[in-house]
């Protein structure tokens, strides 16, 4: 993945509640010591470092969904993938390659990595 300057911006962020101010995120990412990248086509913040792959995004705006279930709806603008584990059009998880393998999160704090891999065989 290639690396970019990042364009410090200025940070607001819409809440269920306005009056909540959270952190930038270029603050949050700085904290950890993490350098950033700009996203080539809107210029957000993406972590690629030590990351198997990352998406720009553009938001949908969908007020009912993202007060009623907290989730939200976005069109991806830009992605890329660390050739480590991605590779012609497919994921490839193996063991030289664990540091890279995808995190999911299951809801209520946990998580799942993605690791044995169980190939289909041709009858």
């Amino acid at each position: 993945m290639r690396q970019m300057r990042l364009h410090q911006r200025g940070c607001r962020r819409r809440t269920a509640t306005p009056r909540v101010r959270l952190p930038c995120a270029n603050d949050r990412i700085a904290r950890f010591g993490i350098e950033p990248l700009r996203g080539p086509v809107l210029g957000v913040p993406l972590l690629a470092a030590g990351c198997a792959a990352w998406l720009e995004c553009r938001l949908i705006p969908e007020r009912h969904t993202e007060d009623a279930y907290d989730t939200c709806f976005a069109e991806v603008v830009a992605a890329a993938a660390d050739p480590a584990v991605f590779a012609d059009g497919r994921w490839d998880f193996r063991a030289d390659n664990a540091a890279l393998h995808t995190l999911h999160h299951l809801g209520a704090g946990n998580f799942a990595r993605a690791s044995d891999v169980i190939r289909a065989q041709p009858l």
